[in-house]
């Protein structure tokens, strides 16, 4: 929450594996919600073409299948 990635964080705890940080890692649900919002925003500003697999891509863009899934603040 205090936007330190974790592997920094574990190597400065001196832990052998990243699992033991984790133990101790909890995030407030405000926190997750922000960060939920952040993403959304940037799913938002990239392109469809980039969002699909190579395999559904087509050289007419108004074929590229819309975002199906679900907002990230309401996954799981």
């Amino acid at each position: 929450m205090a936007e330190v990635d974790l592997p920094t964080v574990n190597e400065l705890l001196g832990h052998r594996d990243i699992s033991m940080a984790m133990r101790y890692t909890h995030l407030s649900s405000d926190h997750q919600q922000t960060t939920a919002e952040k993403l959304e925003q940037f799913a938002a500003t990239v392109p469809a073409i980039f969002t699909t697999s190579p395999m559904r891509q087509s050289r007419d863009r108004s074929q590229v299948p819309q975002k199906t899934h679900a907002p990230v603040a309401q996954l799981g």
